[in-house]
């Protein structure tokens, strides 16, 4: 299995997001790369991830901000695990 982490930036955006949309996904990020997520696990934080974007991070609803780019560039990541 390809070994896949987060950046120290990327691990505390994640956190932030997941703590304040779901919760209880909050042991999951946790143990990020020491086991592959299921597929649920997945979408439930790309979700999260997704709707932080949408509803914060697009500057007159189109371009993101650079904190945009960056939840974008980690709903990619995650998708790797």
């Amino acid at each position: 299995m390809k070994e896949i982490s987060l950046t120290a930036p990327q691990a505390a955006l994640l956190r932030g997001i997941v703590g304040r949309r779901v919760p209880e996904m909050h042991q999951v990020v946790e143990t990020l790369g020491a086991r592959v997520l299921t597929g649920p696990e997945k979408e439930a934080l790309q979700e999260a991830l997704a709707t932080e974007l949408v509803e914060f991070e697009l500057v007159d609803g189109c371009e993101p901000t650079p904190r945009g780019v960056a939840i974008d560039d980690l709903i990619d990541v995650i998708s790797r695990f």
